[in-house]
Order: structure tokens, then sequence, then C-alpha cells
């Protein structure tokens, strides 16, 4: 399977209701931490970065770092062609860690607006923090197109339904006030 879609490039997020941090673990700073570095590497367009914070497998899936990144610069000029920037990318506070099968996984809230010029369009969501057995870093997935299945793909260990997945929500979108017509001539 091949991994194409434009939220993999944008890391557009589906839903998340607030989660409340767990007193005491430092593993949630640590999430909170590098999933912030990673919004800031996307908003500064540096896409090796980003890449490097992805899950490898889905890197492996999706034809390794260099297609994924070739991958993404095409999808974001399609994004600016279309008048689309990003207006603002927010992490929230990382939830309960997990742990399964030896893997250690967390969700962690993300809100991303992008904005055209006719339009706001804002997608709530998360990364999923990903750490496994012998991993000595955590790594993310995008909310936006984590399915069970792919995550099975992914981590088998995680599959199964042993892991639930937040429920997605879809994009708000506000409509923006069109320029006034200039006024006839006089």
């Amino acid at each position: 399977m091949r991994v194409t879609s434009l939220s993999f490039a944008l890391l557009l997020l589906g839903a998340l209701p607030l989660t409340v941090r767990a007193e005491g673990d430092p593993r949630q700073a640590e999430i909170k931490t590098l999933a912030e570095e990673s919004a800031t590497d996307f908003k500064a367009q540096n896409w090796s970065n980003v890449l490097d914070a992805t899950h490898p497998k889905l890197l492996q899936l999706s034809g390794g770092k260099a297609q994924s990144q070739k991958m993404i610069e095409v999808q974001m000029a399609q994004v600016a062609q279309a008048g689309m920037t990003l207006e603002k990318y927010q992490i929230g506070e990382p939830g309960r860690v997990w742990t399964e099968s030896g893997w250690q996984y967390s969700f962690v809230p993300a809100m991303m607006v992008m904005k055209a010029p006719d339009r706001r369009v804002t997608v709530n969501s998360y990364l999923m923090a990903l750490k496994g057995p012998e991993d000595p870093r955590w790594y993310f997935l995008d909310g936006a197109m984590m399915t069970p299945e792919l995550l099975a793909m992914l981590v088998p260990e995680l599959g199964d339904g042993k892991v639930a997945l937040p429920p997605k929500q879809p994009p708000k979108v506000e409509q923006l006030g069109q320029p006034a017509a200039p006024a006839p001539p006089q």
C-alpha cells in the first residue's frame, strides 16, 4: 500500500476531545516537546525534520524518505497554487501514555487552520505518538489518515482492535466575506 493522501503531506489532523494530563508522567512532557518541534518544522516547511519524526514504517510504505519528501513538496505546491496558506498549527497536551505488547503510545491533540481567499478551514485532530519496545525515541502518525487497518499494517502488535483510535471530526469550513464589487462609473 502506498500512502499518497494530501492529509499525509499536510499532516491534517481529525478530532480528539481535550485530554487530561496524568500527573508526574515525564513521557508526556517529552512527547509534547517533540510534537511541538515537529509542528514548528512543519510551519517552516522543513520536510526532512518532519519526516524524521514520522514513524519509519509509514515512510517505508510511502516509498522511502526521499519519495515522501517529494510527495509533500508537490502536494504543498498544489495547496499554494490553490491559494491556501497555513494560518495556525497548534499542539495540545498529550493524553495518557498507554502500553500494549511492549509498545507505548499516546494521542496528542492538534489543531490546524488553513486559509484561502474565500474560506478558512479548521481541522481538529491528533498525532499518535508511538515508541516501540526497541525504539529509543518517539515517532508520530497523523490522526487524519489513521485507520485501524493502517495501524495494524504499521504496528501489527497494536492491530486487531487492541487500540481504540479517537473519532474523527470533519473539517470546519468558514466562508470569508467576498470583496465588495467596484462601484459603477459615474
